[in-house]
């Protein structure tokens, strides 16, 4: 195995992907509050429902200086609109974490 965002791990990860027994991926992201000895009661975290977003609300930005190249990074804002839902997760512990899902593909997935 070599060390993440080696040009190998790529190829590496690919090579695996493209195995038939594979059927597609998913990414997962995982929250938690670390270090509290508190339930979070300030600024707790909170998620839009995607359902709720449309095209216009997104905002296409980029974050300089972050990266070690010094390349802008492409990130999405989004832009108020009332017509979002939001769920708020007040008192979370660190005992507890969020699971999102952020991406999912599959191999046979006609939608290409």
């Amino acid at each position: 195995m070599t060390a993440y965002g080696d040009e190998k791990y790529g190829k590496e990860w690919r090579s695996r992907f493209d195995d038939n027994a594979v059927k597609g991926m998913t990414l997962l992201c995982l929250w938690r509050p670390v270090h509290m000895k508190h339930p979070v009661v300030h600024q707790p975290l909170s998620v839009c429902d995607p359902r709720t977003i449309s095209m216009d609300d997104l905002v296409p930005t980029s974050v300089l200086g972050f990266t070690v190249t010094g390349q802008g990074t492409s990130q999405l804002c989004l832009r108020y609109n009332s017509g979002h839902k939001w769920f708020y997760f007040p008192e979370m512990t660190v005992d507890e974490t969020l699971v999102m899902k952020q991406f999912e593909y599959f191999k046979d997935d006609a939608s290409d």
